[in-house]
């Protein structure tokens, strides 16, 4: 009976460390796409305003000039931005 109970100890443990685990990445994805996001406005003198997760894809809020501006994108793998339609720069343009 004891080695069940340890056994059930052990599996709840694992799942409930896995499911951390998946929180604390998603929060460090979130974390590095502002990051990259941030960036990336730096680079193009645009001003940085918030990078707002959603369920598939990023938000990027930025200022250009007295305007505001939202674009959508997707953070890869390899820690770079895909845009979903338009850059900002043609976005500005547009």
């Amino acid at each position: 009976m004891k080695i069940i109970l340890i056994i059930l100890g052990l599996i709840f443990g694992l799942i409930l460390l896995l499911l951390i685990g998946i929180k604390v990445m998603n929060k460090l994805w979130d974390i590095w796409a502002k990051k990259s996001a941030e960036k990336y406005c730096n680079k193009n003198d645009l001003e940085f305003i918030e990078v707002r997760p959603f369920p598939n894809h990023y938000g990027l809020y930025f200022r250009k000039g007295k305007s505001k501006y939202y674009v959508g994108f997707d953070f890869e793998r390899n820690r770079t931005i895909q845009w979903k339609k338009l850059s900002p720069l043609e976005k500005i343009k547009k």
